[in-house]
């Protein structure tokens, strides 16, 4: 006997060999569908970076506490959301500014979504190949992958259907006898999404219709009702309670106006058809932002007669369970629609129905509920032989479609202007340490002038590493350019100059301790640069009186132009020397 043979036949008794599990085929080709898009999202959002609201978010949060009701339940532009609040101040004080460590944990989450969401087709439906073309649907979605490209709605919508998904995990749990436990359950993840988006509210939307679907007999919906009226009562308690807390905080009035009937089926058909149905089919192929930018013709025919064939396949194979899945799927768009049309229809118009944030949500819905279309609850002992290869291709086509619109339209989610502003002036800080920055409003690429005083560069800048001094005290004032560069203030717009000259001959307005008042020509309402040009035979030091704000002020030796940054309602620049007697040859209010 050889050793080999040897070793062979000497193992221990008692020892047993290791088996290693091997997936099969169709657990394989789920992990295809749902890994593929992660990765694309994940490779294109670390290309991505801060724009608009992620800059305020981030510098509230980085001076704000996280135990703050007032920071956490505060109003940002209609939404209440502490969950958003406080997960931006936590990746906030972990790295300010940083965008790969901000962005990582929704994209966990997001792979999370996917992978729970595939368990509980398998939970409800069984193991069948079928369930690949709704996972596709989930994953692959450009509605969903595109716009939480953006930080701040990943934020939003990354959590809310994460917890959705819990949500029907527990549902499905309860339904099996689970009991009192994952009953409420299902109320903790409502609670949890609506702490990320208001949207969370269809919550028990989606569990009713899901209870419906899997109820046997006739009337299903009403019988579903009846038998869990408790748990729809907990829900119901936690809408209203969301609703009142929104009701005592919110102070945005965002709507204008009554809303015209055309106006509202104008804006159904922009989210139900131009982008829920075209998303589902792997659109919008365009760009998504353009002003009233809608699908061309060709494809608004096809995606029509493809989700026809959808309708008519569903109700052939499935009869009144697919009647009742399509159905709540419409009512579920229907309360999209009204929910946009509240909040936002009335400030902007129907074109915001062309935004993909506002119809996200209901991609995790339509790919459940075409699924309960097609398919029976339960395990079906013999399906088809062309479940297979027709499920695979619908899937991959769906993939197909999907990526390559995403790739086309990536670039526009890149906010690379956001990123060369940030690096252009945190170069320009590094060249000069001492910089001083007049903080000026930034441009609308990074923030939109609808922010009014929340745009400016303190906001975008502030939470870097070494950031300029704004509206310091300076001899050298600067103002960024559209790319970040700094440049040296040297006249001011909109100037208010003194009312009369000095009145010394070659020297204008001595000033000494006692206070030295001067008349502006107008008055001055609001933040503004006071440039004081002066001359002085020793240093010491002076106060400046504009209206109720006092500010000490410093003169050196020299002829100097001095920049104090004022905001405050004045029409008189009082100023005091606390030293040795100041000229002061000039004096002009104004922005730089």
């Amino acid at each position: 006997m050889t050793l080999v043979q040897t070793a062979r036949h000497a193992r221990p008794a008692g020892r047993r060999a290791v088996r290693v599990a091997v997936p099969g085929a169709l657990t394989t080709a789920a992990a295809v569908v749902g890994t593929v898009p992660l990765l694309i999202q994940a490779v294109l959002a670390m290309q991505g970076y801060f724009a608009q609201d992620d800059f305020l978010i981030t510098y509230l949060a980085a001076h704000s506490s996280p135990v703050s009701p007032s920071f956490l339940f505060q109003d940002y532009n209609g939404h209440v959301s502490p969950g958003m609040f406080l997960y931006a101040w936590l990746v906030t004080a972990v790295a300010p500014l940083n965008f790969p460590v901000a962005m990582v944990p929704l994209l966990l989450m997001r792979a999370a979504t996917v992978v729970l969401f595939w368990r509980l087709l398998v939970r409800v439906f069984g193991r069948r190949w079928a369930l690949l073309v709704p996972l596709a649907v989930l994953s692959g979605c450009v509605v969903v992958l595109l716009p939480t490209l953006w930080w701040a709605y990943a934020i939003e919508l990354v959590p809310c259907q994460l917890a959705l998904v819990c949500a029907l995990h527990a549902l499905v749990s309860y339904l099996r006898g689970g009991g009192f436990r994952p009953a409420a359950y299902t109320v903790g993840w409502a609670v949890a999404g609506l702490a990320f988006y208001e949207k969370a509210l269809l919550f028990a939307v989606v569990l009713v219709a899901v209870t419906a679907l899997l109820t046997p007999g006739r009337l299903p919906l009403v019988t579903a009702l009846r038998a869990h009226w408790r748990l729809w009562l907990a829900h119901a308690a936690v809408v209203l309670g969301f609703l009142a807390l929104h009701s005592a905080v919110s102070t945005t009035s965002v709507r204008t106006g009554a809303v015209a009937g055309g106006a509202l089926l104008d804006l159904t058909r922009r989210v139900v058809v131009d982008t829920f149905l075209v998303g589902v089919f792997g659109g919008p192929w365009r760009a998504v932002h353009a002003a009233g930018a809608t699908p061309s013709t060709g494809v608004l025919v096809f995606v029509c007669v493809a989700t026809a064939a959808l309708v008519v396949g569903g109700l052939w194979a499935r009869r009144a369970r697919a009647g009742l899945a399509w159905a709540l799927l419409g009512g579920y768009l229907l309360l999209d629609v009204a929910m946009v049309a509240l909040v936002r229809l009335g400030q902007i118009g129907p074109v915001i129905g062309a935004d993909p944030r506002y119809t996200a949500d209901a991609i995790v819905v339509g790919a459940l509920l075409g699924a309960f279309a097609f398919l029976r609850p339960g395990r079906d002992p013999a399906p088809p032989a062309w479940e297979r290869p027709l499920a695979t291709g619908l899937a991959v086509a769906v993939l197909a479609v999907s990526t390559v619109t995403l790739l086309r339209l990536a670039p526009e989610m890149r906010f690379t202007e956001a990123r060369s502003y940030v690096d252009t002036a945190s170069a320009a800080v590094a060249a000069d340490p001492e910089l001083v920055v007049y903080d000026a409003n930034v441009p609308d690429d990074i923030m939109i002038s609808w922010f009014g005083d929340d745009g400016r560069a303190s906001r975008v800048l502030g939470l870097l590493p070494h950031p300029p001094k704004f509206d310091a005290q300076t001899e050298r004032l600067q103002l960024l350019d559209a790319s970040g560069r700094p440049h040296p203030v040297t006249t001011l717009q909109y100037a208010v100059p003194a009312a009369t000259k000095g009145p010394v001959k070659d020297c204008g307005w001595p000033i000494t301790a006692t206070p030295t008042s001067i008349q502006l020509q107008s008055p001055v309402a609001d933040r503004r640069v006071v440039m004081l040009d002066y001359y002085t035979a020793d240093t010491g030091a002076g106060v400046l009186v504009t209206g109720a704000v006092r500010t000490p002020v410093q003169f050196r030796a020299g002829l100097h132009r001095l920049y104090v940054v004022i905001d405050a309602a004045y029409d008189r620049v009082e100023v005091s020397g606390l030293g040795t007697p100041v000229c002061l040859a000039g004096l002009l209010v104004g922005i730089p």
